[in-house]
């Protein structure tokens, strides 16, 4: 686990993700992630393969919780964070390629498609093509339910591999 900040920071601010909040290595089980500001807690979103090895077609994407605060233990999310907080509709393109918006935010589109045998999301970062590697999303949590103040996506260019980099605000 690396606790630097990532190469890819472009904007130095106050706000966004914490120098040191964990990075996961690309060799753990997982497509991306997701980190908030509350606290280093991450929402892992890995690929939901059946009894058979083949993927989902239902629900393509599986997500549980990277307790970093209580020793690296992992725990499913409970009903409101797997049916609106964290949760996602998907559609099948192909056996290869599904699109899926998140419930909470339904404005961002991704696609998760298979590529030399391997899963990426791919969405547009900075109006690139883009594998997303991770994000981090700023909360407001004065209030009974935390309201979103920005988010920010992290990934690398699909055309030049460059590592990319947005800041978008709710």
């Amino acid at each position: 686990m690396e606790n630097k900040l990532p190469k890819y920071r472009i904007e130095q601010e106050l706000e966004g993700l914490p120098e040191h909040y964990p990075t996961l290595n690309h060799n753990d089980d997982f497509v991306f992630y997701i980190q908030r500001n509350i606290n280093q807690n991450t929402v892992i979103y890995s690929i939901n393969y059946n009894a058979f090895g083949d993927i989902n077609m239902n629900s393509p994407l599986r997500m549980h919780w990277k307790k970093f605060e209580e020793d690296g233990q992992t725990q499913a999310l409970n009903a409101l964070q797997e049916n609106i907080a964290y949760g996602y509709k998907s559609q099948i393109i192909n056996k290869d390629a599904f699109s899926f918006q998140f419930l909470a935010y339904n404005k961002l589109n991704f696609f998760l498609v298979n590529e030399e045998n391997t899963f990426k999301v791919v969405c547009k970062i900075n109006g690139k093509e883009s594998y997303l590697s991770k994000i981090y999303v700023q909360l407001d949590i004065n209030g009974i339910f935390p309201q979103g103040k920005f988010y920010e996506l992290y990934g690398k260019d699909k055309e030049t591999t460059d590592l990319i980099y947005e800041k978008k605000h709710f």
